[in-house]
């Protein structure tokens, strides 16, 4: 009688573990860090945060979004901001330019987008970094004006990233990240007075 009880239990057992089938589900997860960069070639000014501490980058959040006609959509979550600062309170910054050495390198994406110099959303494809309102484009001889005429020994820095990727340009699930060197050009001058 108690081999046929259990028996009867195993039979009655079996079809609930047969039915407790695995599902499956993902999660991609991202490690960055940026190297320090060299020091400022000049000792009359430096990148702070707005403290006055020594500023090093950190990974930016991108924000991904699916649009209706299956493009992806990545939008700066939160700018980064730091400030270009004069190494003196003697000294004012008179002007500021920038540009990108390179365009920015994605990794995670199936094909590299094309950089987008105007300030606009970008298109299927482009990739747009922005620095206090202005779309920053590559090479010496296309360097931006950022600010002028500052007349402070500080001057605050927002920077951001868009970028619009094609239907088939992207792989659902995965990570994507961008990189590109900045290079800023600051005019200092002794202050007046």
């Amino acid at each position: 009688m108690h081999k046929k009880s259990i028996l009867a239990l195993a039979l009655i057992m079996a079809p609930l573990f047969a039915q407790a089938a695995a599902t499956q589900g993902q999660l991609t997860f991202t490690w960055q860090g940026t190297i320090p960069a060299v020091d400022v070639v000049s000792t009359s000014w430096s990148f702070t945060d707005a403290a006055g501490n020594d500023y090093t980058p950190i990974p930016i959040v991108l924000q991904a979004t699916i649009a209706d006609d299956n493009t992806l959509d990545l939008v700066t979550q939160a700018p980064a901001t730091f400030e270009i600062r004069s190494a003196t309170s003697a000294n004012n910054l008179s002007g500021i330019s920038a540009y990108l050495a390179s365009p920015p390198v994605s990794t995670g994406l199936i094909k590299q987008l094309t950089l987008k110099e105007t300030l606009a959303a970008p298109n299927a494809g482009e990739v747009v970094v922005v620095l206090n309102n202005n779309a920053l484009k590559t090479g010496s001889s296309n360097a931006v004006t950022i600010q002028n005429n500052i007349n402070n020994a500080a001057a605050a820095m927002s920077l951001a990233l868009y970028a619009k990727v094609a239907q088939d340009g992207y792989t659902p699930g995965s990570s994507v990240s961008f990189s590109t060197p900045i290079i800023f050009s600051v005019d200092v001058t002794a202050r007046n007075g």
